[in-house]
């Protein structure tokens, strides 16, 4: 492709204008830790020959290699390149990106098993947004980029999108800074018990009002940390103000639970579990109270680390969530390799289930899932009556939403909800109003 592209530069007369086109398929990487990386192969390899059968017939499409006919090249595993002619008498960029999206729309079926593949796609035209074959190739990676971080299907490369990266760099080096100031604030969501009607504990998030940047919002800053290797330091922050937080509760006789995320570069981590075992006996706090929450895709890199790296968090007492439950790839073989303790119920099924059978239906078999399994299960999302009245119905054993309660930070917790008398040794009671 690079070969092509020099050629193309290189003859203006015969290509005044084209459009690189990125593709990237997110799902690929999942499906290869989930369910193997020869089936995960398969399913890519169909939708390359799907979309090059396609654009062989296109007369806008620049074929890449002449023989044997390749209109697209594989630039790493799950993400493809093409090249597109443009100017009168073509059709917009857009229009044709979008039929090669529904090329591939529709279920791709390998050995049994169909998945409905999504992809996003960053475009750079020449010579608008570049005139030589590195820019071109840098600025669809830019677009393409942009567009995953902010979920746009496609996204063309334009001056803003510049900006966008200038800002992220400029808060990759904050961020440090941020941490060692205390600029980054915990926030707690209760988590509340079914059966007993009272809070269980707390999911612990983090927040960023930046003395610089103003409210950044989670999913930019954590994507910041885990671009610029510094998910380690932002953990061990969250662990350590965790950890003295539930010392503080437990001296003042409230016991509860503290759910803490953690990222697959975290699970990826040699010293974590050391660190997390020299924290908790330098704060005094029982390990059987935290449980640490991973997702379906925590395990898309070295799995067998990942897996040895719960098994321990496991063996030192912490109890293992799987996150986000529902949206990823799980299977049966894939729960039982893991030291899963509870399922994480998707907010998007909780949100639905009211309105759609289907995602009913997925709720009420993954909570008989679970317990067929000894797994607890937790739903996210809770955010009226009757999805609570649903989900208790159902048999869920843990809720959260923002009908009870939405995430606040510890100083609004310790007013709301540690109403119990100190040194009483109880759970906390959840008060009988929501707090808006």
């Amino acid at each position: 492709m690079q070969k092509r592209l020099n050629e193309m530069v290189g003859s203006r007369a015969e290509y005044d204008s084209f459009a690189l086109v990125l593709l990237y398929f997110p799902q690929f990487r999942d499906i290869s830790s989930s369910m193997g990386r020869r089936l995960a192969e398969d399913m890519f390899t169909s939708i390359i020959e799907r979309i090059n059968g396609e654009l062989n017939n296109d007369v806008q499409s620049i074929a890449i290699e002449a023989q044997p006919p390749a209109q697209v090249a594989v630039t790493e595993f799950g993400s493809l390149a093409c090249l597109v002619r443009m100017g009168q008498g073509y059709r917009p960029v857009r229009d044709f990106v979008s039929r090669v999206m529904q090329i591939h729309g529709g279920a791709v079926e390998v050995a049994g098993t169909a998945a409905h593949i999504k992809s996003y796609c960053g475009v750079a035209m020449y010579p608008k947004h570049g005139e030589r074959p590195d820019l071109l190739m840098q600025h669809a990676s830019a677009a393409l980029d942009y567009g995953r971080r902010v979920r746009e299907v496609l996204t063309i490369y334009s001056s803003d999108i510049d900006a966008f990266g200038r800002r992220r760099l400029a808060m990759m080096g904050e961020l440090l800074n941020a941490i060692r100031d205390r600029e980054l604030e915990l926030y707690l969501q209760p988590q509340f018990d079914c059966r007993r009607n009272e809070v269980w504990g707390v999911e612990v998030l983090l927040r960023w009002n930046s003395a610089k940047f103003g409210v950044v919002p989670p999913v930019e800053f954590i994507e910041v940390a885990e671009e610029a290797g510094q998910m380690a330091q932002l953990t061990r922050f969250v662990i350590t103000e965790s950890f003295a937080l539930l010392r503080e509760f437990n001296a003042a006789g409230h016991i509860l639970s503290l759910s803490i995320n953690l990222s697959v570069q975290n699970l990826m981590e040699a010293k974590l579990i050391s660190f997390i075992t020299a924290e908790a006996d330098k704060q005094g706090i029982n390990l059987h109270d935290v449980v640490f929450e991973v997702t379906e895709t925590s395990s898309t890199e070295n799995f067998n680390l990942v897996i040895d790296n719960l098994n321990q968090l496991a063996s030192i007492g912490c109890h293992i969530a799987l996150d986000d439950y529902g949206t990823g790839y799980s299977s049966l073989a894939y729960l039982s390799r893991l030291p899963i303790h509870e399922l994480k119920i998707d907010r998007s099924f909780i949100v639905q289930m009211e309105h759609k059978e289907s995602d009913y239906r997925i709720v009420d078999n993954t909570i008989k899932l679970a317990r067929a399994l000894q797994l607890q299960t937790v739903a996210e999302g809770v955010e009226t009556q009757a999805a609570l009245d649903s989900l208790v119905r159902l048999g869920c054993d843990r809720v959260q939403g923002f009908y009870l309660a939405r995430p606040m930070p510890v100083s609004q917790f310790r007013q709301w909800g540690l109403r119990t008398t100190p040194g009483s040794q109880q759970r906390l009671q959840a008060p009988g109003d929501t707090v808006d």
